[in-house]
């Protein structure tokens, strides 16, 4: 997997920065601002234009977003963006971007052998009964299948064809 240098990321167009939780999204995101107003010379209401109109727009949506039910997501999305959402199209959206990222982390050398969880959980007994450990190596295959991966957690063409994704 490639680092993420940040005094060579693009600044221009779109980018997706994931990761999982402690691992600098913040510093990242902190660190590209500052590039932008230091490099770019951009004044701060340019950079956050988008962010600004929302918050002008519904001013109590940043102070405080209550936790929604999966059902309210479409009917939120459509009032921020005006682009029509029902549930199943935004289950879509979010199984198009899984598959995405699998074939993204593919194509950079992260596969299905990657697929793993940090010993403490599949070594370790989670309680005091030692059956506790996450069986890992029978939840994997479960887990591709439902996902519609191969075995080797690879997006399968079926899966692939079904989701509108071309490769």
């Amino acid at each position: 997997m490639k680092r993420l240098e940040l005094a060579q990321f693009p600044l221009d167009g779109l980018r997706l920065i994931e990761a999982s939780a402690g691992t600098g999204k913040t510093y990242t995101i902190a660190a590209l601002y500052l590039r932008h107003l230091l490099e770019r010379g951009l004044p701060v209401t340019q950079l956050l234009g988008p962010a600004l109109g929302v918050m002008l727009r519904w001013p109590g949506l940043l102070a405080f977003v209550p936790p929604m039910e999966v059902m309210q997501h479409p009917k939120v999305i459509t009032e921020l963006t005006g682009m029509k959402m029902t549930l199943g199209a935004y289950i879509k959206v979010g199984l198009r971007s899984y598959i995405i990222e699998r074939l993204y982390n593919e194509r950079e050398g992260v596969g299905g052998e990657c697929d793993t969880l940090p010993r403490r959980y599949t070594q370790q007994p989670q309680t005091e009964d030692h059956r506790s450990v996450v069986p890992l190596e029978r939840m994997l295959p479960l887990y591709y299948r439902n996902r519609g991966l191969d075995r080797r957690g690879s997006p399968k063409p079926a899966t692939l064809r079904r989701l509108g994704v071309q490769v």
